[in-house]
């Protein structure tokens, strides 16, 4: 039953609808109550910040709404939901920045841009492995000097490979584009990633696109996709070794002119491998059976094989996600490969540089 007053609201809506439709056109002449001079203005103050955005015979969309930002330990500012890139038919690709605090005169900072897991269908920028509160773990990194930038990219789901690689090339060259106003020092910067996320961070990190390359890619841009460190957690190193239903999600083919052999060689960390690439830390639990850890030695073979510095840490008697027999098992190995992340950032891309 509706409430006795709904008629006589939509009544008072039609009405209000009408006068206010009515004071658009300037018709009803001059206000003759105080309160009617006060919505007067107010109205005005609106019509005086409606601007119109168009280039050429579009409307310029694009996000106007003030970003409040979150507060963490150590005087970290969280900018949350931030858009790096919007494509057609999509909805906008969002990132969560991390920003250390900085007063004046002070160095720029590395960056490192966090790509979450999933199995290429599922997560968000705000999970991150076993770590109950991932945004909480990100700042705290941040704090000890990184602006870190967390991720959202295209799932399987929406469209295949190679559509999150380029999203998070597009975070990458985000952060380079707005150095000036995050403070980044464009010159280090490291992709990490866990699982799903893993295996796109190295993929990023060992196919390079620099600017002068960038005229061939799907969307040309000025800045450089590149990375000077790489870290993945228990990730898909060839997919040859990987024919499962996410897999195949992430790799399907939508095209005839796409060969499915082809695009599992393509989607390979390890067949992408060379002299140029950055310095890479792997970790991997010995008894994940989603990802067998052999994905991680194989890379890593890779790259020695080619002269890159890289690390191996391969952590005992747990899982994927590190999970472990217990919680405590899964806490010590999720904080033994953190340990190992941090110290292999200060050690690549941590050293500071004056400018």
């Amino acid at each position: 039953m509706k409430a006795p007053w709904s008629r006589r609201g939509t009544a008072y809506a039609r009405v209000a609808l009408a006068l206010a439709l009515s004071g658009a056109v300037g018709c009803g002449g001059p206000p003759r109550t105080p309160h009617e001079a006060h919505g007067t203005a107010r109205r005005g103050a609106a019509l005086a910040v409606a601007e119109v955005a168009v280039v050429g015979d579009v409307i310029f969309d694009r996000d106007v709404y003030p970003r409040y930002p979150a507060a963490f330990p150590g005087g970290v500012t969280g900018l949350p939901d931030v858009t790096y890139a919007t494509r057609t038919g999509f909805r906008p690709l969002t990132l969560d920045l991390y920003l250390p605090p900085h007063g004046p005169g002070a160095a720029r900072r590395p960056f490192v841009v966090f790509v979450h897991g999933g199995a290429w269908l599922g997560g968000t920028k705000r999970t991150m492995g076993a770590f109950r509160n991932g945004p909480q773990v990100l700042a705290a990194i941040a704090a000890r000097g990184y602006v870190v930038a967390s991720v959202d990219y295209r799932l399987a789901g929406e469209a295949p490979f190679p559509a999150a690689v380029r999203d998070v090339q597009d975070a990458i060259r985000y952060l380079r584009a707005h150095a000036d106003a995050y403070h980044v020092d464009e010159q280090r910067g490291a992709v990490w990633g866990a699982s799903a996320g893993g295996q796109l961070a190295s993929l990023v990190a060992v196919t390079c696109v620099a600017p002068e390359r960038v005229a061939a890619a799907a969307e040309p841009a000025t800045e450089s996709g590149c990375v000077q460190a790489a870290v993945s957690w228990y990730a898909v190193a060839d997919f040859r070794a990987a024919t499962g239903p996410a897999e195949r999600a992430f790799l399907r083919c939508e095209t005839d002119a796409c060969s499915p052999a082809e695009r599992v060689r393509e989607a390979s960390p390890v067949a992408h491998v060379d002299r140029a690439d950055p310095p890479f830390l792997l970790v991997h639990g010995v008894d994940d059976t989603t990802v067998p850890f052999e994905h991680s030695q194989a890379l890593a073979d890779a790259l020695v094989a080619n002269g890159v510095d890289v690390e191996l840490v391969l952590l005992p008697g747990v899982g994927h996600g590190f999970l472990g027999r217990d919680r405590e098992a899964t806490r010590q190995a999720s904080l033994t490969a953190l340990e190992r992340t941090l110290a292999f950032l200060d050690r690549t891309i941590g050293r500071r540089r004056t400018r």
